[in-house]
């Protein structure tokens, strides 16, 4: 009768025993998929967030040309600026910065060429950098 309980008594820790390794692992499993998922979202959050900024930089583009358009129609002499855009301004949190220079066309003595480069958020690590560069008539001596 005694070696009866023994084994009954073996078998049933051998079978706590896996079932204790059997949700060890489970428990396991569910974390590692649990941190890739998160993993995904702040991944996915990240690229929204750099989406939203090449935008705005892009706006911030768009901008500066209308900017250095007028300013040429109304200054002739105009030679450019550093237009810092403020986060009041642009409604959001971070600073944008807008480079225009405004260059005789080395190629065509009758035009000058007009650069503009935003940057968005300004004082990032590594800000988002739009370019444009078009050519436009010299205003005529007067």
């Amino acid at each position: 009768m005694k070696s009866w309980r023994m084994n009954t008594v073996s078998a049933t820790r051998s079978r706590t025993g896996a079932i204790l390794v059997f949700a060890m692992i489970a428990l396991l499993v569910v974390s590692m998929i649990g941190a890739a998922m998160l993993s995904m979202a702040v991944a996915s959050m990240r690229q929204i967030q750099r989406e939203h900024q090449q935008l705005q930089a892009g706006w911030l583009l768009d901008s500066g040309c209308q900017r250095a358009l007028t300013r040429l129609r109304l200054q002739p002499d105009y030679t450019g600026e550093d237009w810092n855009v403020s986060a009041e301004q642009l409604q959001t949190d971070l600073n944008g910065l807008v480079r225009i220079t405004v260059t005789p066309d080395p190629s065509v003595p009758t035009q000058q060429l007009v650069s503009v480069i935003a940057e968005y958020p300004q004082d990032a690590t590594q800000p988002i950098r739009a370019r444009k560069t078009f050519a436009r008539p010299k205003p005529e001596a007067k």
